[in-house]
C-alpha cells in the first residue's frame, strides 16, 4: 500500500525531493577548506535558514562567533579584503541541473535525488548592477 502510495505521487508530479546547498569557505582559519566549495544534500524542505544556523552554531563553538562572518552576497568575494584573521563562508540554495540527455535517464524522483552532479543558483540583479536586495 505504502508502494503505491510513492507512485501515485510520482505521477502526480507531487513527491518531495531533498534540498541542496552550495557552501563555500574562505579564510586561514579554515586551513584545508579555505577555497574550497561543496553541496550539501538536506532532506526536503529543509530551509537555507535552517544550515545557516547550524553552521554559525558548529563554527561559531569552533573559531568564535566574533571570528565568522557569513557572506550574504553571492558573487565571489574580493580576497584581498578579507580579514586574515576571520572564517568567511557563503551559503546559498542551489537546485539539481538535468540537460536534455540526463533527463532521459532521470525520470524518477529517487533518479533526480541521487547521483546528481550539477547544480544551479538564481542571482537576482537589478539595471544598475547593484545587488537587488541587499541583507545588512
Amino acid at each position: 500500500q505504502l508502494q503505491q502510495k510513492i507512485i501515485d505521487q510520482e505521477q502526480k508530479g507531487r513527491r518531495i525531493v531533498a534540498s541542496y546547498f552550495l557552501v563555500k569557505f574562505y579564510g586561514d582559519l579554515f586551513d584545508d577548506l579555505d577555497g574550497q566549495m561543496f553541496i550539501y544534500r538536506e532532506r526536503p524542505h529543509y530551509k537555507l535558514s535552517e544550515l545557516t544556523q547550524r553552521f554559525e552554531m558548529f563554527y561559531g563553538r569552533k573559531f568564535g562567533a566574533e571570528n565568522l562572518v557569513l557572506l550574504k552576497d553571492s558573487k565571489e568575494p574580493d580576497r584581498s579584503k578579507l580579514d586574515p584573521t576571520k572564517a568567511y563562508m557563503q551559503v546559498a540554495y542551489v537546485t539539481p541541473y538535468f540537460d536534455l540527455h540526463e533527463l532521459k535517464r532521470h525520470q524518477t524522483f529517487f533518479d533526480k535525488s541521487h547521483n546528481v552532479f550539477r547544480f544551479f543558483f538564481d542571482i537576482p540583479f537589478t539595471s544598475t548592477g547593484k545587488a537587488h536586495g541587499e541583507i545588512d
